[in-house]
């Protein structure tokens, strides 16, 4: 009796359309994630009903599709009374899975000038970023009885570039904290928790103290200094000491201003949502961008034992801003140079590597010895990280303009963002694979 063969043509052709299926869920799931930050001012129609109402997607597969954006940590349920909207969770990671797409465009520079026409056309997913940013700053009233702070700017893909002076300035701070560790009280911690605190965590205070331990007959006239604090010491770590002045310093909008009513029209206007949708908050919950300025302002101006004069803290206030361009400008420095040299591929590969290698060194420190973190194997560098870059110098060159500050160092700032933006755009590939005349700036 003879076995009938499976065919082989039916399997290949099932195989194919599952791939091509599976190819098309992520499509859809880049698409739902573009309609929950544009459309996070509603959070009825970011519900799984809402989302289902929208796109036609059966109720069934369409829960699917969320619960793996949950698992993978892109989006999060939140719960507003009985309304359960869905956000997008960390917007490095929504690029690093490619769920965010961008056009490439044929566009040509403009020879000769090393910048490019200021275009929405020519460069589609600059201005896609831009808006993106734009929509994670926080709400100054509650909608819907949701209120939404910082968050999810705070998620933005800030990490791009690690400048070569962060590990000296790292290791700095490292070396004046460890004055205020004490080898002896952290070893009586370690007798008493032996079998109670994760093995993981005692290992690694010890090799830390075994480390600290050298500095000891350095640190032993800070000590007693410092015991002299009290609880201040005992309760004390990194993110009070470094952390909470800085914050304090960056002022909060005072409780006594309040948010203008013409702001209801303009969130109106925007999100299409009714009068009845929105609540005017008391506390803005960011931090009020202009007072964060005046802390830097008043450094400028060296703390005056008096109020200073509208001249003065205008002069001051250009410094502070050109100040900034610049910083941002020296950080974007090592980018633009491997952009121009080896193109826009091979600087993300590069930045991947660095990056891992970093975050490889930051676990070793902490637990004392090797360890894999799957995260920073899967996480990668994409031309959205790049794009985010730029969109920070093109607001802080606008800003130096703004100002009446150094209109050359402003439009410098403008042709180098535009510009990278169009590397980005045509996926530049640099000098090393191909004579390129064109540069990223105007020296």
């Amino acid at each position: 009796m003879s076995v009938r063969n499976p065919s082989d043509e039916r399997i290949r052709e099932y195989v194919e359309s599952v791939k091509k299926i599976e190819e098309l869920e992520e499509e859809v799931k880049g698409e739902i994630i573009e309609y929950l930050i544009y459309n996070q001012y509603n959070g009825e129609v970011c519900t799984l009903r809402g989302l289902e109402r929208h796109f036609k997607i059966p109720y069934t597969r369409l829960r699917r599709l969320m619960a793996d954006l949950t698992q993978e940590g892109v989006v999060v349920e939140g719960s507003i009374g009985n309304v359960k909207p869905y956000r997008v969770l960390d917007l490095s990671l929504v690029f690093s899975k490619g769920f965010v797409k961008g056009p490439r465009t044929k566009s040509s520079p403009k020879k000769g000038t090393g910048s490019w026409e200021v275009s929405a056309e020519a460069l589609p997913s600059f201005v896609k970023m831009y808006g993106i940013q734009n929509m994670c700053f926080p709400w100054s009233l509650a909608i819907h009885g949701e209120v939404k702070g910082e968050e999810l700017f705070r998620s933005m893909p800030r990490g791009l570039l690690i400048p070569p002076s962060y590990e000296a300035f790292m290791n700095i701070c490292s070396e004046e904290e460890s004055n205020s560790y004490d080898p002896e009280t952290e070893e009586e911690l370690l007798k008493k928790v032996e079998g109670k605190w994760p093995r993981e965590e005692v290992e690694a205070r010890k090799h830390l103290l075994e480390e600290r331990r050298k500095l000891a007959p350095k640190n032993r006239e800070m000590l007693d200094k410092l015991n002299k604090w009290g609880f201040i010491r005992a309760m004390g770590g990194g993110m009070p000491f470094w952390y909470t002045p800085m914050m304090r310093t960056n002022m909060i909008l005072p409780p006594w201003s309040r948010t203008e009513e013409r702001l209801v029209g303009e969130y109106m206007r925007h999100s299409g949502l009714p009068k009845e949708a929105f609540t005017i908050l008391r506390h803005f919950p960011a931090t009020n961008e202009k007072d964060a300025y005046f802390r830097d302002v008043m450094f400028e101006l060296d703390i005056p034992a008096k109020t200073p004069s509208r001249g003065e803290i205008l002069a001051a206030l250009r410094k502070v801003v050109e100040k900034q361009q610049r910083y941002l400008m020296q950080l974007m420095a090592p980018m633009i140079e491997s952009v121009e040299k080896k193109g826009i591929e091979a600087t993300l590969r590069d930045w991947d590597a660095g990056y891992h290698e970093f975050q490889q060194k930051m676990s070793e420190y902490a637990e004392g010895g090797t360890v894999e973190n799957e995260a920073t194997q899967t996480e990668e560098y994409t031309e959205w990280h790049i794009l985010f870059e730029a969109v920070c110098l093109a607001n802080a060159s606008y800003l130096t303009m703004v100002v009446g500050g150094d209109a050359e160092l402003a439009e410098k700032g403008r042709r180098t963002s535009f510009a990278l933006a169009a590397a980005v755009e045509q996926n530049r590939q640099g000098r090393e694979a191909k004579d390129q005349r064109q540069t990223l700036t105007t020296r």
